[in-house]
């Protein structure tokens, strides 16, 4: 029996949840299909289906869930240390990387690896990281190779650098 659910059920035994986005969780005992529409509060230009209630668009930040009535979890990372070697090379990288957020960003950052401006940030971040990498690993090789010269040149330029190494 179907129409003997309460607000905000609806099924066989009525043990089925009306979609979040519901007005007044109203919703067909039957289909579970909002009666009267959705409640597009937390969806994205305001944009919801109004039989599902499900958010069409997408949320707005800080919501999560197909019916946006989650709060997202701030989730707080550790920054890492900016790589102190700059180069044309970075400096070019990190212009690219940041050219691409905001262009992502200001297209209401999409989260579809089919969406070519979420690729092209991801893939500028990737750059701009590998560029990092490579700079770092240069001056770690230089760095030993002075070392190197230094020992079999001058014994007290040699120490001066191992000391600055080790600090």
């Amino acid at each position: 029996m179907f129409l003997g659910c309460w607000k905000g059920t609806w099924g066989r035994n009525c043990s089925e949840l009306c979609p979040a986005n519901c007005i007044n969780q109203n919703c067909y005992p039957e289909t579970g299909l909002c009666v009267w529409g959705c409640d597009a509060q937390n969806c994205l230009n305001n944009q919801c289906d109004n039989k599902t209630g499900v958010c069409t668009d997408g949320c707005e930040i800080g919501q999560t869930g197909q019916y946006c009535n989650k709060r997202r979890a701030k989730v707080y990372k550790r920054k890492k240390q900016k790589p102190k070697i700059r180069s044309f090379k970075t400096n070019q990288a990190s212009k690219r990387c940041k050219e691409a957020f905001a262009k992502w960003k200001a297209n209401e950052r999409p989260t579809s690896s089919n969406n070519k401006i979420y690729c092209d940030m991801k893939f500028a971040k990737y750059e701009l990281r590998k560029t990092c990498r490579i700079e770092i690993a240069m001056k770690v090789l230089n760095d030993r190779q002075e070392i190197l010269d230094a020992r079999t040149k001058h014994d007290q330029i040699f120490y001066k650098l191992l000391g600055k190494k080790e600090s």
